[in-house]
């Protein structure tokens, strides 16, 4: 009996293994830079007054029915990112952009 009970451990253990490795895998063959968030830029504390610097945004959440045509709104999630600007413009605070996530920097891009 309590032979049996180790050999279920260890079975246990090794899917739990396996299914670490698989995850572990998956993640790894994902290209860096596909990561994307909706964003808002907002001044935390003085708003940038160039292009090319690094921007506070707040978070949002595309929320609604997934149906073509279908109304959705852009809900604040409270969690702020730094993204760098490197279009050639300034937006204006208040901007809703899309951030990509490449290496390990957001980046945002406004021309105007």
């Amino acid at each position: 009996m309590i032979e049996h009970q180790y050999i279920d451990q260890r079975i246990e253990r090794e899917r739990l293994a396996n299914l670490a490795d698989a995850l572990d895998r998956s993640v790894g063959d994902q290209a860096d830079g596909d990561a994307a968030l909706v964003v808002r830029t907002f001044a935390e504390t003085s708003y940038p007054t160039t292009a090319q610097v690094f921007y506070a945004c707040k978070v949002l959440d595309p929320t609604g029915s997934e149906l073509e045509g279908a109304a959705g709104t852009l809900d604040d999630t409270g969690a702020v990112i730094y993204a760098f600007n490197a279009g050639s413009a300034k937006p204006p605070e208040g901007t809703e952009l899309l951030a990509v996530h490449t290496g390990d920097r957001w980046v945002i891009q406004f021309n105007g």
